[in-house]
């Protein structure tokens, strides 16, 4: 449980440099797909309000997140449901992430978003969990999301099958 929060509390979400989808640094995982995607269930973005340890959610809005803790969360961003790619990633810094490609219609509107809320977390929901809530750590402008944190190259693969249902 302790490495759960405290790898929830390091994950953040940053602009993706365009060096981390190529080949050198980093390296895909062999089932990162080339896109688009069409995830299986809609991708929520939420802005997280508050949260929680503990595994049922009490009042509405609330939703329990695969790290143990329940989420107090804002309305949609919006519900995402292509993607240019989703992919395990080993980043130029040596930890394993996940790379989230938007598509053309959504990243403006995730841009502005983002733009307006720096060091605040999202909530990544799919279906009616949370799986991920990292910290936008920057501007969010280019459509490129990487989540990193603490990431073994087993949890970053998961963590892009969940996004795109193929787990």
């Amino acid at each position: 449980m302790r490495t759960a929060i405290a790898r929830a509390l390091t994950v953040l979400l940053l602009l993706a440099p365009a060096a981390c989808s190529e080949a050198t640094p980093g390296v895909a995982s062999p089932e990162a797909a080339s896109g688009p995607i069409e995830a299986k269930v809609p991708v929520k973005f939420r802005p997280v309000v508050s949260q929680r340890a503990g595994t049922e959610a009490s009042g509405p809005g609330e939703l329990v997140g695969s790290d143990g803790n329940v989420y107090a969360l804002g309305d949609p961003i919006g519900d995402f449901s292509r993607f240019k790619n989703v992919k395990a990633e080993l980043t130029s810094g040596g930890s394993w992430g996940v790379i989230i490609d938007l598509v053309a219609e959504d990243q403006a509107a995730f841009g502005r978003w983002t733009t307006e809320h720096v060091g605040e977390s999202v909530a990544i929901v799919v279906g009616d969990k949370v799986i991920s809530a990292p910290q936008i750590a920057s501007p969010i402008t280019e459509g490129s999301v990487q989540i990193t944190g603490t990431y073994s190259e087993q949890d970053a693969r998961k963590l892009a099958n969940q996004i795109t249902g193929r787990s």
